[in-house]
């Protein structure tokens, strides 16, 4: 029961720590592999939370 309570929490918390790149993928995001590698290295929370809000701004307006 311990085993499949830490599998679920390591589960949830991948998911979470990849939530940019999840993003990014739904959205068709135009720099979505950029974000996708680059949250692979963001051990750190300013540049996963910079991810995040370049994965959610609009794709339009990106070079505007």
């Amino acid at each position: 029961m311990e085993v499949l309570f830490l599998l679920l929490c390591a589960l949830l918390a991948a998911l979470i720590y990849f939530l940019p790149a999840f993003i990014a993928f739904c959205r068709a995001h135009t720099f979505r592999w950029v974000i996708f590698v680059l949250n692979i290295f963001a051990f750190f929370a300013p540049l996963w939370i910079a991810l995040l809000a370049w994965s959610v701004w609009p794709k339009d307006d990106f070079f505007n």
